[in-house]
């Protein structure tokens, strides 16, 4: 007997799936998407020397202290121009530096305050934090310099530079880089977690996911062929009991004679057959009488010679 036929989806159920497979690819698209981000900007911080992440001349830094608060916050990304160590930087101009003390170095973001000309045509800048009270300690010679942040900002009458010096910020972003990249609060095993949570794992998952739909797709597919060929060796008259079937599934109801066409034409047959060929048999009994009248007629004919 044939499994009870699948009821079709309304317009408006058909509308939401749509809308939902829409949503869960967009979804698939963003994950890809981040996952390829991370992977690049890890990569590209193992190609230099000071491990920040980079593509092109553009350097994509994580903002980690709030040292240049109000001009940019702990955990954006600010994207810096690559410094060609040759140009004289102006009062103004936010940098990013490296600080070597002893063996360690780490880099640091912050402006320009004053610009002090040394011999031979050397230049070194005394730099401070927006967000600080005091200038820094150090001075930055210009080999030290690896990219500059927007352009050379004006202080206003209330102490704030400009804001249409400003580069380019990604709000948020570096929370992600930051928190991948938490050497202090965690061991190297521990970075390696973080990135197999944030980058390996969702892509694997993504990838299970596209693979199951794919073989559902096949196999549905494969069903449907193997149904469609099941059907076409049917005779007319199951083809027909099918669809009545199919129909009665539907809730959909028909006319009395056309829910039997085939009964009906199987009935009409034994009908016919079983009918009397009372046509065929009154010419046969009339041409034996009409033989007999014969045979009478010459008999009077002898007797009257």
């Amino acid at each position: 007997m044939p499994s009870k036929a699948k009821k079709e989806l309304t317009p408006q159920q058909k509308k939401v799936q749509t809308a939902l497979n829409w949503v869960l690819n967009v979804v698939c698209v963003l994950i890809i998407l981040f996952a390829l981000v991370l992977s690049v900007v890890s990569i590209s911080q193992s190609t230099n020397s000071d491990n920040l992440p980079h593509l092109g001349k553009n350097y994509f830094l994580a903002v980690k202290t709030d040292s240049m608060s109000g001009t940019f916050e702990v955990g954006d990304m600010i994207v810096c121009k690559q410094y060609d160590g040759s140009t004289v930087l102006q009062v103004g101009q936010v940098i990013t530096f490296r600080v070597i003390m002893g063996q360690t170095s780490y880099v640091n973001t912050h402006r320009i305050i004053e610009v002090i000309d040394g011999a031979n045509g050397t230049h070194s800048y005394r730099t401070q934090g927006d967000h600080e009270a005091s200038a820094d300690t150090r001075l930055v010679g210009q080999s030290n310099i690896i990219a500059t942040w927007g352009t050379p900002g004006v202080k206003g009458a209330d102490g704030k530079w400009n804001s249409e010096s400003y580069g380019k910020i990604l709000k948020g972003v570096g929370k992600i880089n930051n928190w991948l990249n938490d050497e202090e609060h965690m061991t190297a095993s521990g970075k390696s977690i973080r990135y197999f949570l944030v980058i390996v794992l969702p892509l694997i998952l993504l990838f299970v996911a596209y693979a199951a739909v794919l073989i559902y797709s096949l196999v549905k597919n494969k069903v449907a062929k193997a149904q469609e060929v099941a059907v076409n060796d049917l005779s007319e008259e199951e083809k027909a009991r099918l669809a009545q079937e199919y129909l009665a599934s539907q809730g959909i109801s028909l006319p009395e004679q056309q829910q039997a066409p085939v009964e009906e034409s199987a009935e009409e047959s034994v009908e016919e057959a079983n009918e009397e060929p009372t046509d065929a048999e009154t010419p046969t009994e009339e041409s034996s009488e009409e033989v007999q009248e014969e045979v009478a007629e010459d008999a009077d004919k002898k007797d009257e010679e």
